[in-house]
């Protein structure tokens, strides 16, 4: 027996004629208080294959600091099947951009790769990722004009992401990733050439004579305190030097940083890993990084700018001592999210393509999808333009030094 559903926004019908059996949940849950969706949200996260993104212990964190500060209220989504067993979970909030009302994954720009938190062995295609959509809109707390999911990949794990069935497109940049060497190995020797370990060699040797240089790995909220301060610090400084806006000074992202890095760091459930470089007391260079099962993901880091210091390339040097601790506490899986910059291809030879979909919910949507579809793509043609992109990096620097 065949049912139509109308699962509609306001005043944009949207028919979705299936079976009544066909869809792999029976309702859909949609939560303001992110505590009313932990018992589904920590069943799913232990058994889906995710990044560490879409993890509690980051994303909460994000949302009472820099998701309000941003305007981002949760609305978590959660579908159940006829057991009530929870299949599906999306992570995401409701922002106001202008007049539109805004659904995007929680994260926001912290968040390098988006994905729904889907139950293995249970098979979402797209009109049931779209009903899935559609009932979230229906019982949104507001009216919801537009679903805005950017940065996803097409798969994660092995696993394909159901969400690459809807209408999509290709988002304006893709992420680093790499397979770590197997134990025994050398991790340096499989990601680099002779010529690039000769070099970073003579660059240690050379920082070394500035003072002893140890690696370590925050095992104390007093030593991830010490290395967020060196971050901090680090960071506002290059941002400054390059005309960027130091976004990392400001208190809320202080907040967010502070208990990601800390809470729960005792007994292993903070959601950074902190790492140094330090020569002597001094603490030269960072690494933040979220770890989830097997998978290591960077997701900040910052160096000394003191001339002498930036020569011997401490960030590099870094970035290898961390792989050779990651590969030894068993991550299989290594990335360097999203965005350009070389040092990323030097160590991470696969590209991560990501996608984006924009699926207007009301007539109002319409028109915030337009506006949002000429942006990504108009910021899709910057990234992929060496020329252009140049310039733009060129003319910040030169409006930092002219103040």
């Amino acid at each position: 027996m065949s049912q139509s559903v109308t699962l509609a926004g306001e005043g944009v019908p949207w028919q979705v004629t299936t079976r009544a059996a066909a869809l792999p949940f029976a309702r859909v849950e949609v939560h303001e208080d992110p505590r009313a969706a932990l018992d589904a949200w920590t069943e799913l996260e232990a058994i889906a294959p995710i990044t560490g993104y879409q993890t509690r212990r980051f994303l909460l964190p994000w949302l009472d600091t820099l998701g309000e500060r941003r305007g981002f209220s949760a609305m978590i989504s959660v579908a159940r099947d006829t057991a009530g067993r929870p299949v599906a979970l999306l992570p995401l909030g409701l922002a106001r951009r202008g007049p539109f009302r805004v659904a995007l994954f929680l994260g926001d720009r912290q968040s390098n790769f988006n994905l729904p938190l889907m139950r293995p062995g249970v098979q979402f295609d797209r009109a049931a990722c779209e009903a899935l959509l559609r009932e979230t809109a229906r019982k949104a707390p507001q009216r919801l004009d537009l679903f805005l999911l950017l940065n996803q990949p097409f798969a994660w794990g092995g696993a394909a992401n159901p969400f690459a069935s809807l209408s999509r497109r290709e988002s304006p940049s893709f992420g680093y990733a790499t397979t770590l060497a197997r134990e025994g190995e050398d991790a340096a020797s499989t990601k680099t050439s002779k010529n690039t370990r000769r070099r970073l060699r003579k660059k240690e040797q050379r920082l070394a004579t500035f003072g002893q240089i140890a690696y370590e790995r925050a095992a104390t909220p007093e030593r991830a305190g010490a290395i967020l301060e060196a971050f901090l610090r680090q960071k506002k400084s290059r941002f400054s030097r390059a005309g960027l806006d130091p976004e990392f000074a400001r208190p809320q992202m202080r907040a967010f940083l502070d208990r990601a890095a800390t809470r729960g760091l005792m007994d292993g459930r903070a959601a950074f890993e902190l790492h140094a470089l330090c020569v002597g007391e001094r603490i030269v260079a960072t690494y933040g990084a979220i770890r989830h099962g097997s998978s290591l993901h960077a997701m900040f880091n910052s160096f000394d700018q003191e001339p002498d210091i930036a020569r011997c390339s401490p960030g590099d040097l870094l970035l290898h001592r961390m792989l050779e601790n990651a590969r030894s506490q068993g991550v299989t899986s290594f990335d360097l999210g999203i965005g350009e910059a070389r040092y990323k291809a030097s160590v991470c030879e696969e590209t991560v393509p990501l996608f984006d979909c924009i699926i207007p919910m009301t007539p109002l949507g319409y028109a915030a999808g337009l506006l949002a579809g000429l942006r990504l793509s108009a910021k899709r043609r910057i990234k992929r333009s060496p020329r252009v992109w140049g310039l733009i990096q060129k003319s910040r620097a030169l409006a930092a030094r002219t103040g």
